[in-house]
């Protein structure tokens, strides 16, 4: 069955990549076939097979390649190496079964305490307005051992001015980081509504690489609140909802 194109990782991405403005801002991303993943692989070394339709970080895989044509997969906190890319796909196929997949250049987040980590962004406007503003920004931290950064494998959830000042880009400017973050996630919600046009709210997953660089890892219709519920300071939380509650 066909995945709905608000849910449709790759529909959206499609969407994103023919905006001029943010294609320098996505990883490069193909659906998940034999000579995709060999290419992919091949050029970046390592890469994240997830589903199309797939949310919280369920089904994800990540994939590095190692020396001697070995290859490390791990899914959740478990790793396991194969020899050969052959059997590396076969692996993974035999897991995915007949799910549509797709493959993405695997992005070297910078880190806070040693673990990687990415950003939740909550993009708001009124009904029948086309400015948007930005009500929420929290940073998701990597669990001990996981990939995802989601805070049910251990993650933990920062305000991002303290993420920023505490991780591996704390020299850089927290303000113009926050401003190219803001800029993005601002543009990606314009894109994507030229395709859903009813939209009011988007969560933006958003990652920074090792230099700073801002990436757009996906742009969620249905954005759930809880890392914001889960933050000691309930004002961003509040805020969001005031927002959207006085449409």
């Amino acid at each position: 069955m066909a995945v709905p194109a608000r849910f449709n990782k790759w529909s959206k991405y499609k969407f994103m990549r023919k905006a001029a403005g943010l294609a320098p801002h996505l990883p490069a991303t193909s659906p998940l076939s034999v000579s995709s993943f060999r290419e992919m692989a091949e050029r970046y070394g390592k890469v994240v097979v997830k589903p199309v339709g797939g949310m919280q970080g369920q089904g994800i895989f990540h994939v590095s390649c190692l020396p001697d044509g070995l290859y490390e997969v791990q899914h959740e906190n478990r790793k396991i190496k194969l020899a050969g890319r052959r059997k590396t796909y076969a692996f993974l196929s035999k897991k995915i079964g007949s799910q549509s997949y797709i493959v993405q250049q695997s992005i070297e987040r910078a880190t806070v305490g040693e673990r990687a980590f990415d950003l939740r962004i909550i993009v708001q406007r009124k009904k029948n307005s086309s400015r948007w503003i930005v009500t929420g920004r929290v940073a998701k931290v990597v669990g001990s051992g996981y990939f995802v950064s989601n805070t049910s494998r251990k993650g933990k959830l920062l305000l991002l001015d303290e993420a920023l000042g505490r991780s591996s880009l704390h020299r850089l400017s927290r303000r113009v980081l926050q401003e190219r973050i803001d800029g993005v996630a601002l543009a990606c919600a314009k894109t994507l509504t030229e395709h859903f046009p009813k939209q009011v709210i988007y969560g933006i997953d958003i990652g920074l690489d090792r230099r700073g660089n801002v990436w757009i890892f996906e742009g969620n219709l249905y954005p759930a609140m809880s890392h914001f519920v889960k933050l000691k300071d309930k004002t961003m939380y509040r805020r969001i909802k005031a927002y959207g509650e006085g449409q």
